[in-house]
């Protein structure tokens, strides 16, 4: 089970960089058409898969705490160096970013230049750690849940606190937003069996799709719901949850089939694997290689957005990008220190 456990996060983890890069194929490379139904729909369902792959992988038994120094290598300094390139190659790029993309946005902004999810992924670790040291004096379940919701809470309360300026430099809006996910990962493993059943049972599948739909439809077009604002970041947790029961009962059977005891996984499968083993060198390095696409705009707009043209340009678009930024890695993969440097392996 162990070994199918990682299989379903590789392939999981795959297609949620490969849509990462579609994303930006819409927001960056086409640009003005973020209004988009499946630019909403992307942006809202992929980075809780790697925060709650993180929260869940985070956990160890007798509450181990990470270690910090080998994440600071892993996450931090491969940022550090690739997104300060970004800031110096972004003029040359001819992309139109949504996204400030200078060196006081690195620190000062929210989303760190595009970068922001390995800079919050590693305080979400710094936090792991401090809960570590109280979840090993506290070993009932329902009080460790209800510390983390606390946790949460303060969160949620300091946020509009630290961003008071303007400036966000502890990358707080996306912290508060993505630590239930990273925690509701941590509480899966911990509780490995209730997991098993609720990603493996078809009543947690449909309740999830019932939670997910009105959820997703919140958050998506919040000027419909303008009484929205007051439950926004509870609506957030709901959404974020129901579409992980979702993405991890149908990656669990998929990957069953695929690597079931005689069976050759298939091409595809084998592709989005290994894009999950190279996910977080794909996010670091891909931004160099997205290219304007901007001529695009107006046929997509007099289409109306439409799901299918957009998902077709959207995925050829992600493949051209992911040629280059797959090959970088291959290439920096010969040498330890530019590896490490660049890609965090």
């Amino acid at each position: 089970m162990e070994k199918e456990r990682i299989q379903y996060f590789d392939l999981l983890k795959g297609v949620a960089i490969f849509m990462v890069i579609m994303g930006h194929i819409i927001t960056m490379c086409i640009r003005g058409i973020d209004t988009a139904f499946l630019f909403k729909l992307i942006a809202n369902v992929h980075m809780p898969v790697f925060f709650f792959i993180s929260g869940f992988l985070s956990y160890k038994e007798g509450f181990a705490m990470p270690n910090m120094l080998k994440r600071a290598r892993q996450l931090l300094l491969p940022t550090v160096v690739v997104s300060a390139i970004w800031v110096l190659y972004f003029p040359h790029s001819h992309l139109q970013s949504p996204i400030k993309s200078t060196f006081a946005a690195l620190y000062a902004d929210t989303w760190k230049n595009g970068y922001w999810f390995t800079f919050c992924l590693f305080e979400l670790f710094a936090i792991y750690c401090l809960l570590s040291v109280i979840y090993r004096k506290v070993t009932n379940t329902a009080l460790q849940i209800a510390i983390a919701i606390a946790f949460y809470a303060t969160i949620v309360l300091l946020k509009p606190i630290v961003t008071a300026s303007g400036a966000d430099y502890a990358g707080m809006e996306v912290i508060s937003r993505f630590f239930p996910i990273f925690i509701i990962g941590f509480f899966a493993h911990r509780h490995i069996n209730i997991y098993k059943r609720a990603i493996n049972g078809s009543w947690p599948l449909i309740a999830a799709i019932a939670m997910f739909v009105p959820s997703f439809y919140l958050i998506a077009y919040p000027l419909e719901v303008p009484a929205l604002t007051d439950w926004k970041s509870i609506t957030i947790v709901i959404m974020h949850t129901s579409a992980l029961i979702i993405a991890l009962t149908l990656a669990a059977s998929w990957s069953s089939n695929e690597y079931a005891p005689g069976n050759k996984p298939s091409a595809f499968a084998r592709f989005f694997s290994m894009l999950g083993k190279e996910s977080l060198g794909i996010y670091l390095l891909h931004y160099f290689f997205l290219f304007p696409l901007t001529p695009l705009q107006e046929p997509l707009r007099n289409l109306g957005l439409q799901f299918a043209p957009l998902l077709a340009v959207s995925v050829i678009g992600a493949l051209t990008v992911l040629v280059p930024t797959l090959l970088t890695i291959y290439l920096l993969r010969q040498n330890k220190w530019l590896s490490r440097i660049f890609t965090g392996k």
